[in-house]
């Protein structure tokens, strides 16, 4: 973010920011989803403060406070689809190890930070694994049809066979 727009982000901020696309961030916009300035014009690109953002729920501060400070030390996985990629939070420990103060309350924020993240990818695990079960039951319901079709099959065959 140009830290001279003061507390603004573009468009294009928020899809980096999100990992979605422009047109996305464009479409929560219309939908207000996002809530622009109304002096905010779309043919200048809009700019939307920051504190909205957050309050709105689109963003949080961790987000934006990686979003500015790139080379701040970063474990958020990189692929939440991958459970290998979720951040190692006994490394977060070692990295705080004799903290203290305010340092105490960054690792707390940050344990807090992980936790969220584990939490919600327990619950997309869980969502996936009930997901798998309901088509495991219907295969095997359906497999069991096929078992029962083929056995009527074979018992009319040999019905037919015997008229012969």
């Amino acid at each position: 973010m140009d830290e001279k727009k003061g507390g603004y982000l573009s468009v294009k901020d928020i899809a980096r920011i999100k990992s979605k696309h422009e047109e996305t961030i464009r479409r929560w916009i219309n939908a207000n989803k996002i809530e622009v300035p109304k002096f905010a014009s779309k043919k200048e690109g809009y700019s939307i403060p920051v504190e909205s953002l957050i309050q709105s729920g689109i963003l949080t501060e961790d987000e934006v406070n990686r979003y500015l400070h790139p080379n701040a030390k970063d474990t958020r996985a990189s692929d939440p689809e991958n459970t290998s990629a979720l951040p190692d939070w006994h490394a977060v420990l070692r990295e705080h190890e004799g903290a203290s103060g305010e340092e105490l309350l960054l690792l707390i924020s940050e344990l807090n930070r992980i936790s969220q993240e584990y939490s919600r990818k327990k619950k997309q695990l869980s969502e996936q694994i009930l997901k798998l079960k309901n088509q495991l039951v219907e295969l095997e319901y359906q497999a069991s049809s096929l078992d029962s079709d083929t056995a009527q099959i074979a018992d009319y065959l040999t019905f037919l066979r015997g008229k012969l």
